[in-house]
């Protein structure tokens, strides 16, 4: 199968997105986004204490059945990493440090639930991933922003 940008990859052969697990990643993706990546954002700025107490009831719903999910899985699709680990890591990444105090997200912390925190230890740690990821600048953004 040709991917539109294997000619860039490192590592062409892997594929994120098999064909077996595309509604699973298509349906956590969707959740995600919504409820998580948006989340924090719609939160962040709600208008009123009620948009508030519902973006925020959704957030840790959505964050909490992540969490059951990852009880019995390694990843959100089972034993590999999807699209939708990727998507959920780039915001449990800043939850903690930006989110939870500066948009309000802080009913708790991704590091109190029983599997959310290993999980994002766990991908934080695979090869390259560190890399691209650095808390100061998140720390300097969000809380200059």
């Amino acid at each position: 199968m040709l991917w539109e940008f294997n000619e860039f990859a490192k590592n062409p052969t892997l594929n994120l997105y098999p064909e077996e697990l595309k509604e699973k990643i298509d349906w956590w993706n969707e959740k995600i986004y919504n409820s998580v990546n948006n989340g924090v954002y719609r939160c962040g700025f709600a208008q009123t204490q009620e948009a508030y107490n519902q973006v925020c009831d959704e957030l840790f719903a959505t964050q909490g059945e992540i969490d059951a999910a990852l009880a019995t899985n390694r990843y959100l699709c089972g034993d590999s990493v999807t699209p939708a680990d990727v998507r959920l890591f780039t915001t449990l990444f800043r939850f903690d440090t930006a989110y939870y105090g500066q948009f309000k997200c802080n009913r708790r912390r991704i590091q109190d639930y029983q599997n959310l925190g290993p999980y994002l230890r766990d991908l934080y740690q695979i090869k390259d991933v560190a890399d691209t990821c650095d808390l100061e600048s998140v720390k300097k953004d969000y809380q200059w922003s």
